[in-house]
């Protein structure tokens, strides 16, 4: 690929070789756990039944891996203890994902695998899984470079 000098020079220019990524991409995956309630490998266990649920729910790529893990002090990871019928304990997760607009098409199926997945991965009550979605727009998101490689050409 030939030197690009400047960022708009860049924009206007095409990545060849690089796929354009999958249309259902969750983009940045957050998961929030009280300090010491994890050991060993569920803190992995988790991230890898999150990244089943998304490939097997909504077709993503094994390598479209954005996790960032909060492992939050008792005085900062503050929840209530039932809610809607629910009883939540300190095993509580609290999972975010951010995913292109419009791609929640299968959000009830979503749900359910993230449930079960994350659930039997960490050993935990359902009641102790709580998701969150959040929608951004296409044009709002830059993989780098300083473009938005689902938008821009």
């Amino acid at each position: 690929m030939q030197q690009l000098n400047g960022l708009a020079a860049l924009r206007k220019t095409r990545l060849r070789g690089f796929p354009r990524p999958c249309w259902c991409c969750a983009l940045v995956i957050k998961i929030h756990v009280l300090e010491g309630r994890y050991a060993g490998g569920h803190l992995d266990g988790v991230s890898n039944a999150i990244q089943q649920a998304l490939r097997a729910e909504l077709g993503t790529a094994p390598d479209e891996l954005f996790q960032v893990i909060h492992i939050l002090q008792p005085g900062q990871f503050r929840h209530a203890r039932s809610l809607f019928g629910l009883n939540y304990s300190d095993d509580l997760i609290w999972l975010e994902l951010r995913l292109i607009a419009g791609r929640l098409a299968k959000r009830l199926g979503l749900l359910k695998a993230l449930n079960d997945r994350t659930v039997d991965a960490a050993q935990i009550s359902p009641d102790d899984l709580l998701i969150t979605f959040f929608e951004t727009a296409e044009k709002n998101i830059s993989f780098g470079r300083g473009f938005a490689q689902w938008t821009d050409n």
